[in-house]
This record gives C-alpha cells, structure tokens and sequence, in this order.
C-alpha cells in the first residue's frame, strides 16, 4: 500500500466519485485491521490480504455524500485477478471496518475478460492517462 507521499498523486482519480478523497497511510491501516483481528473479526490471513492492497482511499460518496473507504489494486492493464482481488480485498475490509467499502481497479488500460468481470460487479473502474 503506498504512503503519505502518493496522496496527491492518487487522491485526484477518485474525484469523479469521491469528495475530499484521501489516501489512508498504511500504518492506519494495520492498525484497524489488527484491531479488527484481535477482536475475532478477521483472521491473521485475511488482515494479511488487506494490506497488500495498493491503495485504501477515504472520502465521500458524491452520490449519496456517505462515507466510504475504496479498496484499490493498481495495474497497467487491468486483468480479471485484479478485478477479483480487489473485490475479496473490500469485502474483508468492511467486515473490519464496519462502514460502506467500495472496490476499485486503477490501471492505463483493461482487458476484455476485465471488462466482462466488472459488469457483474459493483467494482470501479478508473483508467488513468499516461
């Protein structure tokens, strides 16, 4: 997951669903999840997973201005296991976190298996200029 220092740098590709997008650091992120495991909530493996994700994003859905977190993979070109990945990711994040998880893929461009995969999900899709 990146730091502090790629917040501006990623925080602006969610501006399309996000207000006030901010990347959270991943010394925040261990902490909820631990917490979340030593309480019973997730295992040692799935807190594991949730922080290999890329990015967690926080902010405010424009649509109906609830908070959400955004579990993000990053991929030059988006593949049905990062599409995958990041919906299992998100999944398990809102069972640790207790509040509306989205997922996301970020990625220049995406295959057409991807593409497929994401119709049957609620998962974004963000594809960014080089």
């Amino acid at each position: 997951m990146a730091g502090d220092e790629s917040e501006g740098e990623y925080s602006f590709l969610f501006s399309e669903h996000l207000l006030e997008a901010k990347v959270i650091s991943q010394e925040e992120a261990n902490k909820a999840l631990s917490l979340a495991m030593e309480k019973g909530i997730i295992s040692k493996e799935e807190r594991e997973d949730v922080l290999r994700l890329d990015l967690i994003v926080a902010g405010t859905l424009l649509s109906t201005k609830e908070p959400v977190l955004v579990a993000v993979e990053i991929s030059y070109t988006i593949e049905e296991p990062d599409v995958q990945r990041a919906v299992k990711r998100a999944e398990i994040l809102k069972k640790a976190v207790d509040r509306k998880v989205l997922s996301a893929v970020v990625g220049n461009r995406i295959s057409k298996n991807a593409q497929k995969l994401l119709t049957k999900t609620e998962c974004l899709s963000i594809l960014a200029s080089e």
